[in-house]
């Protein structure tokens, strides 16, 4: 048990996820890094945290499915007693142009970068209320990871871009929710960065 602020950050592994963690652990909460199938990539954030004086633990789950990310909550939450900012970061990539983008394509980015969102959101409310009642102004957080993507025309990008721009509405929309009840819902929109998916790319 820790009397830290507690951050979970989806797709914490590497990446903008691992960057943000070990940013917030910096800054003084204690870290649920979360992964889907590089345990031994998430084992590397939860060191680098630790070597620097910061208490981090990994878990495994994937947002996508709704069942598995109100489980994340539900543990990250009976191991450290708390949840105080949750960072929807998670997020994948597929592009092709309109007559590649069939519904198998449009569910797995959906899956994952709406459908999970809200999944954990909803688990996670209650928790961030009581965080955000108990402790200082502004304690209790939602930050999305959306892109610029949301707001461009991208040959090839449309579902991607569309799945953006749908996280950009679920934040405003949250943030008019949440916001009288005492959570910030935010999001941040990374412009091109140099991660394992644009390397690739």
């Amino acid at each position: 048990m820790t009397l830290q602020p507690i951050a979970l950050v989806t797709g914490s592994s590497r990446g903008i996820g691992a960057e943000i963690a070990i940013a917030l652990a910096r800054d003084g909460f204690a870290l649920a890094v979360n992964y889907v199938r590089d345990a031994e990539a998430a084992g590397r954030v939860v060191k680098a945290i630790r070597d620097a004086g910061g208490i981090a633990e990994a878990f495994q789950a994937d947002v996508a499915n709704a069942t598995e990310a109100a489980g994340l909550v539900a543990n990250v939450v009976a191991r450290f007693g708390g949840l105080h900012c949750l960072v929807n970061n998670a997020g994948v990539y597929a592009g092709g142009a309109l007559e590649q983008s069939d519904a198998a394509l449009v569910e797995r980015l959906f899956a994952t970068n709406v459908f999970g969102p809200m999944a954990l959101t909803r688990a996670a409310v209650a928790h961030l209320a009581a965080a955000g009642a108990a402790g200082p102004a502004g304690v209790a957080s939602i930050v999305n990871i959306t892109s610029v993507a949301a707001r461009a025309e991208w040959t090839g990008g449309s579902a991607y871009c569309a799945s953006k721009a749908a996280v950009e509405a679920l934040t405003r929309c949250h943030a008019a929710e949440r916001g009288p009840r005492g959570i910030r819902v935010n999001a941040v929109a990374p412009g091109r960065t140099e991660t394992d998916i644009n390397r690739a790319g």
